[in-house]
């Protein structure tokens, strides 16, 4: 069963702002970990319950990628 994304203008420009502070447009390597990032998101679709539940909100789950938290 698939479901529906929504990626918010706050999500859009949130996104643009991490491709630029990585310098994907100048690396090759940031603008691949940049299309994984875009292509987990979307994959939600398909997954939705891939990631782990958020442990202050069960109703809610985590969508960080590790690779974020390496800024």
């Amino acid at each position: 069963m698939a479901y529906h994304v929504e990626v918010t203008d706050r999500a859009v420009r949130d996104l643009a702002i991490i491709h630029r502070r990585i310098e994907a447009e100048s690396s090759a390597q940031a603008e691949q970990w940049f299309n994984g990032l875009e292509k987990a998101i979307l994959s939600l679709e398909e997954y939705p319950t891939r990631v782990p539940l958020t442990p202050e909100d069960r109703t809610l789950r985590q969508l960080l990628s590790l690779a974020l938290l390496h800024e």
